[in-house]
């Protein structure tokens, strides 16, 4: 029985928008929510349609869940629209958070230059237009929050951005692996293709 059907239209739409939703932005839907009746509601009819929720009631986050994607793995629902560079960028700033809070710092802000740098350290090559989209695309799914002013910003110089605690939700241990062992394999043939120009310009001379 749906008490307030209003607020049931107003979350499922936020929860299919923005796949978190966290309290200390939409204290009234995550509420709803999360008030147990309404909670079993929505999760009767989301499995219905292959999707569930998932919540983290210490950091006060709700997500939307994909139960369809994977064999049966639980992935939050947008997830899988992200591109490659998309993704290696979330994986950096999932890195930068959990950094960041082993040091018991309570908001996570960074300036884009430190996200640059990580990225370089990595051999990742995403160009300005790719990163502010990217930007985007996390300030859409509450993410991270950041000002139009900054994306409008080169982002490698100036501006900054918040990164929420919804981050660390964004992918499962072992998804967070194969992205790792994917980059670890690229930075390996990077640096053998090196060598191998170094080695080739020492035969030359």
């Amino acid at each position: 029985m749906i008490v307030d059907e209003e607020m049931y239209k107003v979350a499922i739409r936020k929860l299919l928008g923005s796949t978190f939703i966290m309290r200390r932005k939409d204290k009234k839907v995550y509420d709803y929510i999360m008030d147990n009746e309404h909670r079993e509601f929505i999760m009767s009819r989301l499995e219905e349609i292959g999707y569930g929720l998932e919540w983290n009631e210490e950091d006060e986050i709700v997500s939307l869940i994909d139960l369809s994607l994977q064999n049966g793995e639980e992935t939050p629902y947008n997830f899988h629209r992200f591109s490659p560079h998309t993704i290696y960028m979330l994986f950096v700033l999932m890195l930068i958070y959990e950094e960041k809070k082993a040091n018991w710092v309570e908001r996570i802000i960074v300036k884009f230059e430190e996200v640059q740098d990580r990225l370089q350290s990595l051999h990742l090559d995403i160009t300005p237009s790719e990163k502010r989209n990217a930007y985007k695309q996390f300030r859409r799914y509450n993410l991270i929050s950041v000002k139009d002013r900054d994306l409008r910003l080169n982002v490698e110089e100036g501006g900054t951005l918040e990164i929420y605690p919804s981050i660390m939700f964004c992918m499962k241990e072992e998804q967070f692996a194969l992205v790792l062992k994917d980059l670890e394999e690229k930075i390996k043939e990077r640096e053998e293709g090196e060598d191998n120009d170094y080695n080739d310009e020492n035969m030359a001379d």
